[in-house]
């Protein structure tokens, strides 16, 4: 099932991201936390491989097709970053440029290429994501073997990864196996599994259930979901109310009920939308969605590198919120020159991403799918069941 929404859905999922960690540049606190964007990019792959893939036969040439498919979209930019943001790291060179905790030493550039984990912003979740594609394996196999009681198993597999989450958060792990520790890595794994497990049990119903629900209510439930979004997350919004973010902000933000409510019906209205005029349509989203891969790696090093030629001091939030006379103390040629920074880091980036997407992930993910693809048309494969 294609749908124009999700694309654009991927760009609006992008802006939340760049904005939030574009709040270096902005003399202001009105700038949203990218969690939610995050989010919708988890509930969304999953989603898509949940419709995509799940109702399909469970065989050797579609299980090999979905690898190449995965392999071919986020390696070859991945390994490409994370070796020359290694390199450089080594090297000693261009630090304005580089993310912030690159992976320096061999065994940190050896947990990154091997997708076991990076703390690197942003690059922390993609080895979440392509575990979550080894997870999706096995979830095929029993939705094949075991139609009926897939459901269940996926409510399962997800209450058990959030409960084993907020065990850890809790700080009850302090006896926990190391060698167990070491296999997985269980924070990122049980913190937002779920949210890849419900975008996947919503694709795999929706491939299977006809939800006949107006476009006009889907495109203005979608439209109000992503204002609240963003209004939600207003620091002075959320101070005022005492749902500020809390330590560990974790749980506040990826845990946080409402955050979650509105991030799953905002995908769920794009999926089942397909309004022309959906504001999700917009030209600018869809292109911001189809180079979002590229926008989200690269954008880091833009703003950096921004912020070393291009500083500014934002207000401290609690001066903001105590200070009667605030509105008029804020310097306006700071806002101005704050908002010309986000821009241009935002134009910059989104011209690396759409040479990144034109001259190096698509030629490579030809390549990778021609090469390691090769199955006649008019063969099914054996089963795996």
């Amino acid at each position: 099932m294609y749908r124009s929404q999700l694309t654009g859905l991927r760009g609006w999922a992008f802006l939340q991201v760049f904005l939030s960690h574009a709040s270096c540049l902005v003399a202001s606190p009105f700038l949203v936390p990218g969690d939610s964007g995050v989010m919708l990019f988890f509930m969304l792959s999953g989603f898509l491989m949940g419709n995509l893939y799940l109702p399909t036969p469970f065989t050797v040439t579609n299980v090999r097709a979905y690898c190449s498919a995965r392999v071919a979209r986020v390696f070859p930019l991945y390994i490409f970053v994370v070796s020359l943001s290694f390199a450089a790291c080594k090297a000693n060179v261009a630090k304005c440029c580089q993310y912030a905790a690159p992976p320096c030493s061999i065994a940190k550039f050896l947990q990154a290429v091997t997708f076991y984990e990076i703390r690197t912003l942003p690059l922390w979740t993609i080895p979440v994501e392509v575990q979550f594609y080894a997870v999706l394996i096995a979830l095929w196999y029993f939705c094949n073997a075991f139609p009926r009681s897939m459901p269940w198993l996926m409510f399962l597999y997800a209450a058990g990864c959030w409960g084993f989450w907020l065990y850890v958060l809790s700080g009850n792990l302090t006896n926990f196996n190391p060698a167990l520790s070491a296999f997985l890595n269980f924070r990122s794994l049980s913190g937002t599994h779920p949210l890849f497990m419900f975008g996947a049990v919503a694709g795999f119903t929706m491939s299977r259930t006809q939800i006949g629900i107006p476009t006009y209510v889907l495109t203005s439930m979608s439209f109000v979901l992503c204002g609240m979004q963003l209004n939600y997350f207003l620091w002075p919004l959320r101070w005022a109310m005492d749902i500020q973010l809390h330590k560990p902000f974790l749980i506040a933000q990826y845990l946080d009920p409402v955050n979650m409510t509105m991030c799953a019906g905002i995908l769920l209205c794009a999926a089942l939308s397909s309004a022309p005029s959906s504001f999700l349509n917009n030209a600018y989203l869809q292109w911001l969605g189809e180079i979002s891969y590229g926008a989200y790696i690269f954008h880091i090093p833009v703003i950096r590198t921004i912020d070393r030629l291009w500083p500014t001091e934002p207000p401290d939030i609690l001066w903001w919120l105590g200070n009667e006379s605030r509105q008029d103390a804020v310097d306006t040629a700071l806002l101005l020159s704050s908002a010309l920074s986000v821009t241009v880091s935002l134009a910059i980036t989104v011209l690396i991403a759409h040479v990144s997407f034109h001259w190096v992930e698509k030629p490579c993910s030809r390549t990778i799918r021609n090469d390691w693809y090769k199955t006649p048309s008019n063969e099914s494969g054996p089963s795996l069941l």
